[in-house]
Order: C-alpha cells, then structure tokens, then sequence
C-alpha cells in the first residue's frame, strides 16, 4: 500500500509500517477503490475492462491504474558515491 516516506523511518525500530499508510482500507473501500497484493498481472485485457492475475483471478474495472514503482535519481554529482 502506499504510504508516508517521511515516517517510515520511525517504523524500523519496531518493524510495523502498517501505521504510516497514506490512506486506510476503511477510505478505500468508501472510494469503492480494489487493490490486490501479493499477485501480479498476467494479462490485461483493455477492450474487456479485465486484468488476470497470475493466480487466475478475474478483475473487472472501470478504471485501471498500474503503478509498478520507481527508483531514485542520482544528479550527475562529482564525488556522489563517496
């Protein structure tokens, strides 16, 4: 799930970010917004509105969005890796 970047660093000493999460399941379910964790996409099928999993399951949607992350920009810094 999202969350907050800025206070993940207080959850290492416990080892729970469960807390620091943009937005709970109570606000997402009065969204009527669906995520699915731990299975990844097989096939997405705009022209059917499905995405399968590759558990096999069925998602319908109206609206689709992918977020598959990102990665940090190093600027072209001298001495940047020191």
């Amino acid at each position: 799930m999202p969350y907050d970047r800025t206070l993940l660093s207080k959850a290492l000493p416990n080892g729970d970010a469960s807390k620091f999460g943009l937005r709970d399941d109570d606000f997402l379910k009065k969204a009527d917004i669906d995520y699915v964790l731990g299975d990844r996409a097989f096939s997405v099928k705009p022209e059917e509105r499905k995405v399968i999993t590759n558990g096999g399951k069925k998602l319908i949607y109206d609206k689709l969005m992918i977020a598959t992350g990102s990665s940090a920009w190093k600027p072209p810094i001298k001495g940047i890796d020191l």
